[in-house]
């Protein structure tokens, strides 16, 4: 997903090694390396103006287990999936939505580790500008933590100059897993972002940012 920026052109990614640092379990920090197999399916369609992206992905490898004597197997899942129309109107105002998907664990102690790791940093629009919810592996407030993020995104960008665009896109959070008696509902995240190309290699942006949390 590219927060709006147009039709791209199509392509394939079949695999890439990713570290996970600091995985939230069991009280310690582990480094292990798990390949990520993903497929990525992208372009135009048919229909003038619209433009799509789809890329799921699959995550294996092994951590350490909770108790530090041996290791689990990494068995996740994510992806997100992205739908957007550019009206031929003078200012170029563009809709999408998207949907992204990250696999949560619920039984830390089954010797599978299900919480999905695939984007570890925040390197895609789709969690949004904050960093509240960073990426789609979960989330944590003091000693509880939501594994696993699934989002729905809506927004509109619009293009006044060919040097000015402003867009507007909306967020809601969900948990892939919680711990009983705990609300899935993360919150949601709004941003207004205005971006103006002073010259070819310089583009000011400038934004305002608001997350109105959840149940959890």
């Amino acid at each position: 997903m590219e927060g709006g920026r147009g039709p791209r052109a199509r392509g394939l990614l079949l695999l890439q090694r990713r570290v996970l640092p600091g995985l939230p379990r069991g009280g310690h920090a582990a480094l292990r390396r798990a390949p990520v197999v993903h497929a990525r399916r992208q372009g135009a369609g048919r229909a003038r103006g619209l433009d799509y992206e789809l890329k799921p992905l699959v995550q294996w490898g092994s951590v350490p287990s909770p108790d530090g004597r041996g290791s689990d197997d990494v068995r996740a899942w994510g992806g997100h999936a992205e739908l957007g129309y550019t009206f031929p109107l003078a200012w170029k105002p563009r809709l999408f939505g998207a949907y992204a998907w990250g696999s949560g664990d619920a039984k830390p102690f089954d010797g599978t580790y299900r919480e999905f790791h695939g984007t570890v940093f925040n390197d895609h629009p789709v969690v949004g500008d904050m960093s509240v919810v960073a990426d789609l592996s979960g989330v944590a407030v003091g000693e509880t933590r939501a594994s696993g993020v699934r989002v729905w995104v809506a927004g509109a960008l619009l293009s006044p100059t060919a040097d000015l665009s402003l867009s507007l896109d909306a967020h809601r959070f969900f948990a892939s897993e919680v711990p009983d008696g705990f609300s899935r509902d993360l919150g949601i995240e709004l941003n207004l972002v205005a971006s103006y190309r002073l010259w070819e290699k310089l583009t000011m942006l400038v934004g305002v940012n608001r997350f109105l949390t959840g149940r959890f």
